[in-house]
């Protein structure tokens, strides 16, 4: 059987690769770690910093993650726009995540989905409401 090839593109808080902390934050997060794995073997990993940290705009950050050939996207948290762009561009969302990038990406390739983490942007602070997959 043939082992599909994917592109993983994780939120970090910094730029330390595999190394680094998992962003709660999709659009804001300081870089994006993309992991090519073919099953459970790791190919490739790049760490490229996110252009949009400062901005507001997940449909750019959605763009530019599928510009990088990523299908699969991990985060902490991520915005109901956000989620959405990212599925019209046939990129699995999953958020939910915490810790390490490389304990999430372990995570993720052994079935984990912790539930989609949504960002409510219309509170005066920014805060994650859960709901199951």
């Amino acid at each position: 059987m043939e082992t599909q090839k994917r592109t993983i593109a994780i939120a970090s808080d910094g730029t330390l690769g595999l190394k680094g902390s998992v962003s709660q934050h999709f659009g804001h997060c300081r870089s994006w770690v993309f992991v090519t794995i073919e099953g459970e073997k790791i190919l490739d990993v790049r760490t490229l910093a996110n252009p949009f940290e400062h901005e507001h705009s997940c449909s750019a950050v959605a763009a530019f993650i599928s510009e990088q050939g990523a299908n699969v996207v991990l985060a902490g948290g991520l915005g109901r726009n956000a989620h959405g762009h990212l599925l019209s561009l046939g990129i699995e969302a999953v958020s939910g995540f915490s810790g390490g990038v490389d304990e999430t990406l372990r995570a993720w390739m052994s079935g984990a989905k912790p539930g989609l983490a949504l960002c409510d942007h219309n509170l005066s602070h920014h805060r994650h409401q859960s709901s199951a997959n």
